[in-house]
Formats: structure tokens, C-alpha cells, sequence
């Protein structure tokens, strides 16, 4: 069984891709399972020595989790799978994530932020050059469909790209 990992930044269309996965038949999910956290599966998963998302079989995709921190890995235990790199430019990045922040009470630390940004792009550019199982994709910039589809030899479907959390932009 292949799977397609969400291995970008958070605030950079990953609640897009997720929706637009379902769309295309690729049982895809987002942040949560059972009320859960990914990242805290993740790190259960570890820490009991098994694939990183052990236990969750009912999907094949998966988006916001922290990707950008588990890539080698994810290579490594889910052989033949796809990565998507979703991103936005640093600066729409960080107005977004800022805003993101301030409404739900969390801490703001931009430098730290910058920093991330600055290292997190390089070393998954590096992993993933002249990989054909690797996808960049700035959603908030309108790329959509006409990216995805061909990156899973599908057709694009009658329907405009979902585009969730506009008010974050």
C-alpha cells in the first residue's frame, strides 16, 4: 500500500490538501484521530518502537502533523509512498501563523518561527531532489488541481479547489 504524507509547514494550506485528498478517493486525514493529536501519536508510536502511525488503518494520507520533522523516516517505514511539501512565502507564512496564534491564545515567536523556516525548506529540498515521488505546492497562492491531479495521474475534478481557513490569509 502506498500513503502521501503532508511534509510542509502548518498555515500553508494543509486543511486545503486534506479536503482536496478526499476529493480525489485518497482517505486522507488532518491533525486528529479519535480525538487525538497526530503528533502525539507519533511520539507514542516512537517511543514503543513501531511505524509512526501504527494503528491508524483507515487512512492513507495524511496532513498536519508535523511532517516537516518526520520525512526520513516516513520514507523509510512507508516505502513507495508521496510527499507533499505545501508552503507559502515567509512572510505570508508568518502573518498567517501570528494570526493563528493571537486567536487561539498561543505564544508568538517569530524568530524562532524564521528560523524553522529557514532550515526546515532547505533540508526537504535536499532529501527530495530529483525525486519524482516528491510535490511542491503553494496552495495559498492558488496552486490547487492542476498540480495535484498529475502528481496522482488523476483528472482534475468538476469542482474548484477547496480552499478552508481564508481568514487566516
Amino acid at each position: 500500500m502506498s500513503y502521501v504524507f503532508n511534509i510542509g509547514l502548518n498555515r500553508a494550506g494543509t486543511s486545503s490538501l486534506n479536503d482536496a485528498l478526499n476529493i480525489l478517493g485518497i482517505p486522507s486525514l488532518h491533525h486528529r484521530y479519535k480525538g487525538k493529536r497526530l503528533p502525539e501519536i507519533i511520539r507514542h508510536n516512537k517511543k514503543k518502537g513501531r511505524s509512526l502511525f501504527h494503528g491508524i488503518n483507515e487512512y492513507t494520507a495524511f496532513t498536519d502533523f508535523a511532517g516537516w520533522n518526520h520525512y526520513a523516516t516516513l520514507d523509510r517505514q512507508y516505502p513507495n509512498s508521496k510527499f507533499i511539501f505545501t508552503y507559502r512565502h515567509l512572510d505570508e507564512w508568518l502573518t498567517s501563523l501570528e494570526r493563528h496564534n493571537y486567536k487561539h491564545g498561543g505564544s508568538i515567536n517569530v524568530q524562532k518561527w524564521k528560523d524553522r523556516y529557514n532550515r526546515v525548506i532547505p533540508g526537504i529540498m535536499k532529501y527530495f531532489e530529483n525525486r519524482d515521488d516528491f510535490l511542491l505546492i503553494n496552495i495559498p497562492r492558488s496552486e490547487g488541481w492542476e498540480k495535484l491531479c498529475p502528481f496522482f495521474d488523476k483528472q482534475i475534478p468538476q469542482i474548484h479547489f477547496p480552499h478552508k481557513n481564508k481568514s487566516y490569509e
